[in-house]
């Protein structure tokens, strides 16, 4: 053998000997959340199906935070979280690290989980790590779990990292709840961090070599705790972190364990009937009988049960039942309560829960309730003859509100925006219409997902006696996200006849057609309308006034494009006897608007005819009859000088059409 190949020869296994006993890097994926955070909701989708599809080369674990607003998972284990967010300086959420580095930004914000890519998963599990982690966990019945770490550094060569830090965690793998656990509508929890051993601190090695062969080995026994919510779902992670440069140099899983069958108790609400419909029965809804199924799906006879139900989260509705008799396992018993009665207009949600007679522990919490049944009810009478509704006064609000699931809509002010952490310093106090009040209705398209929709559904009027030539109008502001290409956010206006079975549109914009303020770049900032950046829509009631029972309802379908703000819905009454042929809008300009006084009204007039220029209050009222008699065809001026600030309309009208617009006064 020449002396080229046998130093080629060395050379290959001089390399193949610096790999001998290297590891892949398992990928520890941290996130910051919360049950409350409209934008967690919005990346988590996503984010979770890119650690489902990547599960073999990662280590989840979620931590729920405090902030924006309530979780109660957060509220069973704060301490430990909160050291964690100390750790990292954690400010915002939903933020995300992959083996302790930031996720860096791609469509969202540095940090944001929705920015995690598979090539970044990819590129840590194949960096190469002389340390292994094996990790096993065990459960004595259901009173403590025993925890068991070996570590080893199983290349030929030392490992040396100083301030190394061994981190061990019960994390609860998947946590489905009724109902939703906070505000921004998540039912579905994964990897959620329950409590860290010996605490959030971790173990301190106490060494900065480990030696090339070195075994360590960690045990932890601890009595059970108390929060978690399923025992089937019980897994531990532990991870080694270098304390002060927060890499991570390796993480492992152990999955959840089989329940000891001797202690294996587990009622579930199963299945629940007799809760209206809306689809098949509309909004009128008086009378109704719930029902539901229990099962015992575990693996003990049960000797009985109590089972309630909850109507509306109200403590006053609960009604308890007991049944006495034993369950066999995989038995279902059905339980019917009385006839329930509804009589006003509400958001209702049913819920269903059992609680086991005797004093055995149940391995599931959380399927001992139902999940979410829901159903929306009008009050069956008539409410009035008209719509005032500026969303000033939440709790007086006569409508009812109806959202698919990944839809997020609220009465907002600025101080929502605030709180959740998202408010743009350089935009205005109030979000009312034209910026002239503090409360509107906000469609959060800018985190809602695609076709997901809520609606506004206005409690029944009686418009038997309501003028043909009257007008519903209200206030719209509203922004695309990008210019290059509008998503097709949509707004659909339409009545009822029929209680809801069927609706009829009469009014839909959507896209540029509904925006009304600049396009948004930022996904920092949600828009947030300046007084300058609304407009008013008026919608003819030729067709719908004189019916004795009309129901409108206002629909917001996401593009996922930016906010859609409305305000100040109402019905004018108008009392002269014209065709409801709009002029067109174009022809009318009304500026300066919003005005401190002066306003110059300019108009086309197409044919030599009568016209009446009308200056109205918010409430219909003539506040100025600027001009009343013959135009002579072209573009005409007027002047108005107006008294005081507020809310006016500019009617212009003619022989066989009208239009009017809305003028705003301020100081």
């Amino acid at each position: 053998m020449n002396k080229n190949v046998l130093a080629l020869f060395f050379a290959f296994f001089a390399l193949l000997g610096d790999n001998i006993g290297q590891n892949k890097r398992r990928v520890l994926i941290e996130e910051f959340t919360n049950a409350s955070c409209p934008p967690c909701a919005a990346q988590n989708p996503d984010f979770n199906e890119l650690l489902k599809a990547n599960y073999a080369k990662v280590t989840p674990i979620k931590y729920q935070t405090s902030f924006p607003g309530v979780d109660p998972m957060n509220e069973a284990n704060p301490v430990d979280v909160k050291t964690r967010e100390d750790y990292y300086e954690i400010s915002g959420v939903p933020y995300g690290l992959y083996n302790g580095k930031i996720i860096p930004e791609v469509d969202y914000y540095e940090g944001a989980p929705g920015d995690l890519k598979v090539t970044q998963i990819n590129s840590e599990y194949n960096r190469n790590t002389p340390i292994k982690l094996v990790l096993n966990h065990s459960m004595t019945r259901l009173d403590s779990v025993s925890i068991t770490i070996t570590m080893s550094n199983n290349s030929t060569t030392n490992f040396v990292s100083k301030n190394l830090r061994l981190h061990t965690a019960i994390v609860e793998k998947d946590i489905l709840f009724p109902s939703p656990a906070g505000t921004n509508g998540e039912i579905e929890f994964s990897f959620v961090m329950r409590k860290m051993f010996p605490s959030a601190e971790g173990t301190i090695l106490g060494i900065d070599t480990i030696k090339a062969g070195q075994v360590l080995t960690f045990t932890f026994k601890e009595k059970m705790i108390e929060n978690v919510y399923s025992f089937r779902n019980m897994a531990v992670d532990a991870f080694l972190q270098n304390y002060d440069t927060k890499e991570v140099f390796q993480s492992e899983l152990s999955e959840p364990k089989a329940i000891d069958p001797a202690v294996d108790f587990d009622l579930t609400v199963n299945d629940i009937s007799g809760i209206p419909n809306n689809v098949d029965g509309g909004y009128c809804i008086s009378e109704y009988i719930p029902k539901v199924e229990v099962v015992n799906n575990g693996k003990q006879n049960v000797n009985g049960f109590f089972i309630s139900f909850l109507r509306d989260e109200d403590i006053n509705t609960l009604v308890t039942k007991q049944y006495s008799d034993v369950i066999l396992p995989g038995q279902k018993i059905e339980v019917e309560f009385d006839k329930q009665s509804s009589i006003t207009y509400s958001n209702n949600s049913y819920l269903f829960s059992v609680l086991n007679l005797g004093s055995e522990k149940e391995i599931d919490e959380l399927n001992n309730y139902s999940k979410l049944k829901e159903f929306l009810y009008l009050d069956k009478d008539v409410t009035g003859k008209s719509i005032d509704e500026g969303f000033e006064n939440v709790e007086e609000i006569k409508a009812i509100e109806e959202s698919t699931s990944g839809s997020f809509a609220t009465v907002v002010d600025y101080t929502f925006f605030e709180d959740n952490l998202i408010s743009d310093p350089n935009k205005v106090d109030f979000v009312g219409g034209y910026g002239t009040s503090i409360n509107s209705f906000c469609y959060f398209f800018w985190n809602n997902f695609e076709d997901e929709e809520t609606n506004i559904i206005f409690s029944k009027l009686d418009l038997s006696t309501l003028p043909k030539t009257s007008y519903l109008y209200f206030d719209r502001a509203h922004a695309v996200f990008t210019e290059s290409g509008p998503e097709q956010d949509l707004l659909d206006v339409s009545y009822s006849l029929d209680c809801g079975l069927t609706f009829n549109s009469i009014y839909q914009k959507a896209g540029e057609e509904l925006a009304t303020g600049p396009a948004v770049s930022s996904f920092l900032y949600p828009f947030i309308p300046a007084a300058n950046e609304w407009t008013t829509d008026s919608i003819s009631l030729s067709d719908i006034a004189g019916n004795k029972e009309v129901i409108f309802r206002f629909k917001g379908v996401s593009g996922f494009g930016d906010n859609l703000y409305i305000d100040n819905v109402f019905i004018e009454n108008t009392i002269t006897n014209v065709k409801t042929q709009l002029i067109p809008e174009s022809s009318v300009v009304i500026e300066p608007n919003p005005s401190n006084s002066k306003v110059n009204i300019e108009f086309e007039v197409l044919n030599d005819e009568n016209y009446i220029v009308q200056i109205k209050s918010a409430q219909g009222q003539i506040v100025k009859e600027l001009t009343h008699g013959k135009l002579i065809q072209g573009i005409h001026q007027l002047e108005w000088l107006a008294p005081s600030a507020g809310i006016y309309f500019v009617e212009i009208q003619n022989a066989t059409s009208k239009i009017s617009k809305k003028l705003i006064i301020v100081d």
